[in-house]
């Protein structure tokens, strides 16, 4: 059973507010990597950028994003600290959508179909930046170890009292010798990225974290016929 995370109590001892060096470092990092996904994109669009150099920068988007995904996760887990869970009610379909669109043209440059299955309304309970955050690294790590030219096949389900996100790949799959690793921070597995995109070894880790703290859960199954899939769990709005 999910249990959706705690707010404090009114009489509780408030938590300390994110300082402001680290809303400033935050600001400005943001802007860096923000020049970073620009520059790559002028590489991406230029007529006379050759095949390698396509590859190239889009390593370079998908570090950069990778870096503000990070980023994200840190800054909403100093708001959480602060100020206790803000719980809501999220249209999973919604957001799903957009998780797509973030990383469709990572995919297009692989050949790779990012394909919503499934009209099912589920409205799940949860904070919708750490639901985003989750569900972006899912899709993004999809994409990374995703052969080119396959599909990227993601849904939402309703299994009793919870929503079920999943996103499932024609990947690799993750060893058994990895698999009780998965979730640790700062491990790199065994499977490497199909185009040697970057992994910074901290994103399943974090998005393991935020759903667990969303009252959720995050876990990961072999798909029949090879590849992943990858569940986030929250608890259905009633």
């Amino acid at each position: 059973m999910v249990v959706p995370a705690s707010i404090p109590s009114p009489g509780a001892a408030p938590a300390a507010m994110p300082s402001p060096s680290v809303e400033l470092i935050a600001h400005d990092l943001r802007n860096y990597f923000a020049n970073i996904i620009f520059a790559a994109d002028l590489l991406c669009d230029s007529d006379s950028a050759s095949p390698r150099q396509h590859r190239l920068a889009d390593s370079i988007r998908n570090s950069a994003d990778s870096g503000i995904l990070f980023l994200q996760a840190f800054l909403d887990q100093q708001e959480h600290q602060a100020h206790g869970a803000r719980i809501e009610p999220l249209p999973v379909r919604q957001l799903l959508c957009e998780a797509v669109d973030l990383f469709s043209r990572s995919a297009e440059a692989k050949g790779i179909s990012l394909e919503l299955i499934g009209h099912e309304t589920v409205i799940v309970a949860g904070l919708r930046d750490g639901v985003m955050h989750v569900l972006q690294n899912l899709v993004s790590n999809a994409v990374k170890y995703s052969p080119h030219d396959t599909i990227i096949s993601i849904t939402a389900s309703r299994h009793g009292n919870s929503g079920w996100m999943q996103v499932m790949d024609r990947g690799p799959g993750i060893s058994e010798g990895d698999q009780a690793r998965l979730f640790q921070r700062y491990v790199r597995l065994s499977a490497k990225p199909t185009d040697g995109e970057s992994t910074s070894g901290l994103g399943l880790a974090l998005a393991k974290q935020q759903a667990r703290a969303m009252g959720g859960n995050l876990w990961y199954e072999r798909r029949l016929g090879g590849g992943s899939i990858f569940t986030l769990e929250l608890p259905l709005i009633p």
